[in-house]
């Protein structure tokens, strides 16, 4: 036990020294100070937001960083279809959506506890409706799949805006998250599960140890701050945890493969093409250059 808590000590020195600095200056401080005389329109990358972002988001300052975040994201695809979010839901009035009976389903699913989507009635559960009911017809190879509704609801509460929520969710699913992500399997969930219960494998001798309610859920916080060996960890949740069927595993590495093969075979074609053009302009050049010495050597 001794061990133990000096492990744990070291432990939450090493956690305490990481986050020196947000000690030191308050975030909230760190954030007013970064967005003092900045409108949204001023906000860019940098890495000060970033390290910023990584610490969290103020609630004072979430509804406008995360707007500046959405649209940076969805900026291109909206400036090609400004009205694609009212188009969208003018589709939805007008046609049966495939997905509609799943969505509603799910509407009454989605955090229960929340004063805005408890009641049956109230406003916040038809806005989450039209936004997914509009992803559905964005993104049809998705549909509608679980985890979406919950997605779509955190956002409609942080951006206080269905269309915002609606490029939120377009964000997040189209250009943040892997493409397979949300599929009907809802094989990249189980993934993550896996990922997540190897976490606990990973320390379940120290974490077995601790007694005490409060103290657990602080070192829940962050001891995977100390996990550092990848190549363990995937072995946990994928070999030694109840293991994936081979042959699916044997076929997502074939498909990755093909996948990596081809992006290769398009770079080398650039390469290529790109040093052909280069070597065509350096021999008309050089030609050019001969025919101007053949003339000054014949008026000579």
């Amino acid at each position: 036990m001794k061990l133990l808590a000096k492990i744990q000590a070291l432990e939450i020195r090493s956690h305490n020294l990481l986050n020196q600095d947000g000690e030191d200056r308050p975030l909230i401080g760190r954030w007013a100070q970064f967005l003092a005389g900045r409108s949204s329109n001023d906000l860019c990358s940098s890495p000060e937001l970033k390290g910023l972002l990584r610490g969290g988001v103020p609630r004072e300052y979430r509804q406008r960083v995360w707007t500046w975040l959405v649209r940076a994201r969805t900026r291109s695809a909206r400036e090609r279809h400004p009205q694609r979010y009212q188009q969208l839901c003018e589709k939805s009035d007008a046609s049966p959506c495939p997905a509609s009976r799943q969505i509603q389903l799910d509407l009454h699913r989605t955090l229960t506890t929340n004063q805005h989507f408890s009641s049956p009635s109230s406003p916040a559960l038809q806005q989450l409706r039209r936004v997914l009911l509009a992803f559905s017809w964005q993104n049809p190879a998705i549909g509608y799949c679980q985890g979406l509704n919950r997605l779509a609801a955190l956002a409609l509460l942080v951006l206080q805006s269905e269309e915002e929520a609606f490029w939120c969710l377009v964000a997040v699913v189209e250009n943040i998250l892997p493409p397979d992500y949300y599929t009907k399997q809802l094989l990249a969930s189980q993934v993550v599960f896996r990922y997540a219960l190897a976490l606990f494998k990973y320390k379940e001798e120290d974490i077995l140890k601790i007694q005490d309610g409060v103290e657990i859920h602080q070192y829940l916080r962050f001891f995977t701050k100390t996990i550092t060996d990848g190549r363990r960890l995937t072995s946990i949740a994928f070999s030694d945890m109840n293991p994936f069927p081979g042959r699916l595993l044997r076929n997502r590495r074939v498909l990755h493969l093909q996948r990596l093969q081809a992006e290769l075979q398009d770079l080398e074609d650039q390469q290529e093409e790109f040093l052909t053009e280069n070597l065509t302009e350096i021999l008309t050049e050089n030609r050019r250059d001969d025919k101007e010495l053949d003339v000054s050597e014949d008026e000579l």
